[in-house]
């Protein structure tokens, strides 16, 4: 999907919050630890996040996908979540490495 601009960015409407999500960037994506619902497929939904000292239970996912990196060609499953601050983050699953990441915006720190 394109944006205005021509981009590859997908927009998606809830009833208050409005959640942009770009093609994840290796760089901006650090090691996360994940408590998270497994069924048949294993880890399949995350349900609370570990960030720093507290747990962070997620509220609410807004929207999931799967994208592949343009270096390694591994495939992520993606969600972008609510928090219980109702904070967003967008965390990404590596099947392959069984490794949880959390995208981090080094700008908003």
């Amino acid at each position: 999907m394109s944006d205005k601009n021509g981009g590859t960015m997908a927009e998606r409407q809830t009833a208050s919050i409005s959640v942009r999500i770009c093609p994840l960037q290796s760089e901006r994506l650090k090691p996360a630890t994940v408590d998270c619902y497994a069924g048949y497929r294993g880890e399949q939904q995350p349900v609370a996040v570990v960030d720093g000292q507290r747990k962070r239970r997620i509220t609410r996912v807004c929207h999931s996908w799967k994208e592949q990196t343009a270096t390694t060609g591994t495939v992520l499953r993606c969600f972008a979540v609510e928090d219980d601050e109702s904070r967003l983050l967008v965390l990404a699953y590596n099947e392959q490495t069984d490794q949880w990441l959390m995208a981090v915006d080094e700008d908003a720190q």
